[in-house]
Formats: structure tokens, C-alpha cells, sequence
């Protein structure tokens, strides 16, 4: 998981797609966070199990209002070509002036050699 990445360093990192597929580049995307020195705190580190052949998919996206969300709106997983295509839909409401940062992080099963794509359409 990614919830120990603080507003300031989720917000800088808005519209990067990061693919994690070991522990090893999920402590280099903690330090990347830490190495910003955009969180007051070092960055608390969450734990995820690659040894199964998991991998940690996700993105922050940002905007302005009172509420934020992805609406994932078509996932496409091919076993045979190994690939993974998913699309999202980001959306802001209401009037307020609040910024945003909303992360869309999937856990994704058995896809350590699978080439995935991720494309979120904003409103």
C-alpha cells in the first residue's frame, strides 16, 4: 500500500503511473517520497507481499473541489499476450476550493511479467 506518502509528496507526484513489482522498487518509491523532503515525517512504509507474483499498480491525481474519485471504467487482462489494460475515470464535484489528491492503487495478482498500462481520463 502507499497511505504512509503524505499530501505534499502524493500531490507532486500526480499523473505518474507507478508500476511496483518487488519490495525492492517498493523501497525505492518510499525513498523517492522521503528524498523530496516534501513530508514533514519520514514517510511511514506500508507493507505488500510480491512473493506470490503480485504487483502494487497506481497513480495520484489531483484537482480542485469538494470531492474526488476514480471510477475504473474497463480492466482487460490477456494471460496469453501477458498484458493488463486498465482505464479510469478521475472526477472532481462541488464548488468548493479545496485541492485534491485522490490515489488509485491496485493490488494485482499473478502479473510480475505482465506489461500493464493505466489510463486515467480526467473530467
Amino acid at each position: 500500500s502507499t497511505m504512509g506518502i503524505c499530501f505534499e509528496a502524493a500531490w507532486d507526484a500526480s499523473d505518474q503511473v507507478f508500476i511496483l513489482r518487488s519490495a525492492e522498487e517498493h523501497i525505492q518509491f518510499y525513498n523517492l517520497a522521503d528524498n523530496a523532503n516534501l513530508c514533514r515525517n519520514p514517510v511511514r512504509r506500508e507493507p505488500f507481499d510480491f512473493s506470490t507474483g503480485d504487483v502494487l499498480v497506481g497513480t495520484w491525481n489531483r484537482g480542485i473541489g469538494c470531492t474526488a474519485q476514480h471510477q475504473i471504467t474497463d480492466y482487460q487482462r490477456d494471460d496469453r499476450t501477458q498484458t493488463i489494460n486498465i482505464r479510469a475515470q478521475f472526477s472532481t464535484d462541488g464548488t468548493c476550493n479545496y485541492e485534491l489528491v485522490r490515489g488509485l492503487w491496485l493490488g494485482i495478482m499473478n502479473a510480475q511479467n505482465y506489461t500493464i498500462t493505466v489510463d486515467i481520463i480526467a473530467d
